[in-house]
């Protein structure tokens, strides 16, 4: 093995540059002195991590076990700085918060929200920007945790901030743009927020600087200060997704990295736009990204593109953990919920795409649920693949309250509506995936999961467009242009009928785009859905699917 590997422990895995000419370069980040000159600065990320500071749990040889780990990322980072003094950041690109570690046992969401991103701050994070997840419990939980941090820097330029629930006149909670001195490189970084967590999460009354472009001016005005205060290098802390980051790179002048999240994408190769370079290293820990920035000769603006760098690696248990973190985790892992075998697993549930089954045996489970509870007929169980969470293949054996978290981690109640058959069309319309938002050029995949209706769908025939309303979206302007068909039990619905559907509360609510606010909407008492009273009563999504795995009802097979 080249001694460079066995010096970075970077076995097997090496950094390839292309330049101009086509020429490959092989090295080791930072490990060209005669680069020092020019400045260099390494940048380890991370992005959706979720609070999975265990890393995810995975099913090895029938066993379920985790792999990666915050841990095991700090002291990588502890290491990389003993060997380069001040040339080493880490960065996360968002979500960092959902999962166990929200779930406290006295249910103080505010405060397991603080406990988690100190144990980020404790792990050496230096900058980061706020992902949709944050806001999963409402603004007020991520004032609470903002204000528990004093190293971790969260940036976000797209937010109006003075004035709303995140505003903290003489001791920002956050920071619009920060220019950070790195390895010689004075490295210019600024945060971007989804515009897609109006829709998708609780931001309150948090809005986005110009609504109607809530990306790209604020973008532009960023990099327009960053210059101004010296900046070198301008990198993007951005929770827009990979489709969202290229049109960043494509659009916006003057960006030289764009570090992703939002789409858990695994880039082992950096995406580029001209001289933009765009890179995203996963989720949950399993993975960590390291981008080598070099500064161009005599110190003059941008990027040395063919001498910078990018790769990604697997957190395997064989790499050393750092202690202060792992006392961290047990501290924050004390006051949560402990797990508890509730049942038993007769059939591998796969949780890790979009062609398992797991989703219909939940929305089976929700329509059986809310049938009973309410003593009415319900034609169909309504979620959304969003909603479903942990990507894992759980093997057969026993099944434990933590694991049902993990799939179903919102605070999601049943709702049951009522839609008539043309209103299922408009609101399967939406589900289809394809092209969705404002302009109709946002492309999204399907994410209905639905059982008890048979739903065929032209999902790229045509881009959807909605009506706002407080810039949520409450009607479709054209709907059933993408649903062929529905039927429940073999038989076409009929546009005047009516069809009770049990769902989440957060669907009712145009979540994820579903045009579902405008119908008859009922708790399983009966009582009317209104914002006033939102059935906070009812159960949510993981008891119902934890009662029918205790009733024995969550694996039986699905009919053919």
């Amino acid at each position: 093995m080249n001694a460079w590997l066995r010096r970075w422990g970077l076995s097997g895995i090496l950094v390839i540059s292309m330049g101009c000419s086509g020429a490959t370069e092989v090295r080791e980040p930072l490990s060209d002195d005669g680069l020092a000159a020019a400045g260099r600065c390494l940048i380890l990320t991370t992005n959706d991590a979720e609070a999975n500071f265990d890393g995810p749990k995975v099913n090895v040889d029938g066993k379920m076990t985790y792999q990666g780990s915050i841990s095991r990322i700090a002291a990588e980072k502890k290491r990389l700085l003993a060997q380069h003094p001040g040339s080493v950041l880490l960065v996360s690109a968002g979500d960092d918060l959902q999962g166990r570690y929200m779930e406290r046992a006295d249910g103080n969401r505010a405060l397991a929200a603080k406990t988690a991103w100190q144990v980020y701050e404790k792990a050496g994070y230096d900058y980061g920007t706020l992902g949709n997840h944050e806001f999963d419990a409402g603004p007020a939980v991520v004032r609470a945790a903002l204000e528990g941090l004093s190293t971790y820097r969260i940036l976000v330029a797209n937010v109006d901030l003075p004035g709303s629930i995140l505003d903290r006149p003489g001791a920002p909670l956050i920071k619009e743009q920060v220019v950070a001195d790195c390895g010689g490189l004075r490295v210019g970084l600024f945060g971007l927020l989804t515009p897609s967590a109006k829709q998708i999460s609780d931001i309150g009354d948090l809005k986005f600087k110009n609504p109607d472009d809530p990306v790209f001016p604020a973008a532009r005005a960023a990099i327009a200060r960053l210059k101004q205060q010296g900046a070198q290098v301008i990198v993007v802390i951005s929770h827009l997704g990979i489709e969202g980051d290229m049109k960043l790179a494509e659009h916006v002048q003057g960006i030289d990295a764009i570090i992703g999240g939002h789409s858990h994408s695994r880039q082992w190769r950096w995406e580029r736009f001209e001289q933009t370079v765009v890179v995203q290293s996963g989720e949950r820990f399993k993975y960590v990204g390291y981008l080598e920035l070099v500064g161009k000769a005599n110190g003059k603006p941008g990027m040395d593109l063919p001498r910078s760098s990018w790769l990604i690696r697997e957190v395997k248990t064989d790499m050393p953990r750092d202690e202060a973190t792992e006392q961290a985790i047990a501290a924050a892992r004390e006051p949560l919920i402990q797990e508890r075998v509730v049942g038993q697993r007769t059939v591998p549930w796969d949780v890790s795409g979009a062609k398992s089954d797991y989703g219909q045996r939940a929305a089976r489970a929700v329509q059986h649920f809310a049938q009973e509870k309410s003593g009415k007929p319900v034609v169909a169980g309504l979620l959304n693949s969003g909603g479903l969470r942990s990507n894992t293949v759980y093997p057969v054996g026993p099944v434990t309250n933590l694991e049902i978290a993990a799939i179903h981690p919102f605070q999601n109640h049943l709702v049951l509506v009522e839609l008539t058959g043309e209103q299922l069309a408009q609101a399967f319309d939406s589900s289809c995936g394809g092209t969705v938002g404002a302009g109709g050029n946002e492309r999204r995949p399907s994410r209905a999961v639905v059982f008890g209706l048979d739903v065929q769908c032209l999902p790229d025939n045509p881009g959807i467009k909605y009506r706002y309303e407080d810039n949520k979206p409450v009607e479709i302007v054209q709907p059933g242009q993408r649903v062929v068909s529905i039927a429940v039990d073999g038989k076409p619905v009929d546009p005047k009928g009516l069809y009770r559907l049990a769902t989440l509360d957060y669907l009712t609510k145009a979540g994820t785009y579903y045009a579902l606010g405008g119908t008859a909407r009922k708790c399983l008492d009966g009582r009317d859905y209104t914002d006033e009273d939102p059935c906070k009563g009812s159960p949510l999504l993981a008891e119902v699917i934890e009662s029918a795995v205790v009733d024995g009802t969550m694996d039986q097979p699905l009919a053919p």
